[in-house]
């Protein structure tokens, strides 16, 4: 197995501290996929002119909803890792002094995917008609 199917793996499976999953493999993840699909529709998207051929405007616009696909699935990817970790962390029936701190921290972080989780599902309604319209788009371009 290479280095990163097992970087991703170990994630997956909630093998990272709890630090890195939620502050590395969640977060800054999130935080570079949204960026890089920010500025991509701004830079790129945004900018297309009449004069761009529809086959061009179509790859363009599809490489948008391949930013959109990976941050997706990196984003899932990134909650379910930190799920178990934490998951695990509270789980266990150990009572010193440093183990509630954990399970506090662990707590914390269930809590923030699961507001962050509840605070997608009901804006979905904003940011998805956007993504469909440009998926259309562009596979009509792309005919």
């Amino acid at each position: 197995m290479s280095s990163i199917s097992n970087y991703v793996s170990n994630h997956w499976n909630g093998k990272h501290s709890l630090m890195k999953s939620f502050w590395l493999n969640m977060w800054l993840i999130t935080f570079l996929s949204i960026l890089s699909i920010i500025l991509y529709h701004n830079l790129v998207l945004k900018n297309l002119s009449v004069n761009t051929s529809d086959k061009l405007a179509g790859g363009l616009e599809l490489l948008f909803f391949l930013f959109v696909a990976f941050f997706i699935v990196s984003y899932i990817w990134g909650i379910v890792g930190t799920w178990k970790r934490a998951s695990a962390i509270m789980l266990k029936k150990d009572h010193h002094h440093h183990i509630f701190l954990k399970k506090l921290w662990a707590f914390a972080a269930v809590l923030v995917i699961i507001l962050t989780v509840v605070e997608i599902v009901f804006n979905a309604h904003n940011f998805i008609p956007a993504w469909v319209n440009i998926i259309d788009k562009s596979i009509n371009h792309l005919r």
